[in-house]
């Protein structure tokens, strides 16, 4: 799955002082020079780390919107509250 990319997103900190849940933003954007006609998946990973094109079960996951070419879109994903108190790394994955 040639032109996968995989980022990090910025830092992003909390404090709660009881579990809530989260709200992963992500933005999707087409950089390509045609646009994106059909379906794809969005899909964030708090619990593990994907591969380079992601795997089978993310912890969340949402279907991307056609895209014109150098148009995005920002999906917001419901996710479940960490067990523990700590720091987390999240992957965002778009294929």
């Amino acid at each position: 799955m040639a032109g996968c990319h995989r980022r990090e997103p910025d830092r992003v900190s909390g404090q709660p002082s009881r579990p809530e849940p989260v709200i992963y933003t992500v933005r999707v954007r087409n950089r390509g020079a045609a646009a994106i006609t059909s379906p794809l998946t969005a899909a964030v990973y708090a619990t593990s780390v994907p591969g380079v094109c992601g795997h089978a079960n993310p912890d969340v996951s949402a279907v991307v919107p056609p895209l014109a070419a150098g148009a995005f879109v920002d999906l917001q994903l419901p996710g479940s509250s960490f067990a523990n108190r700590g720091q987390y790394a999240v992957y965002a994955v778009a294929d």
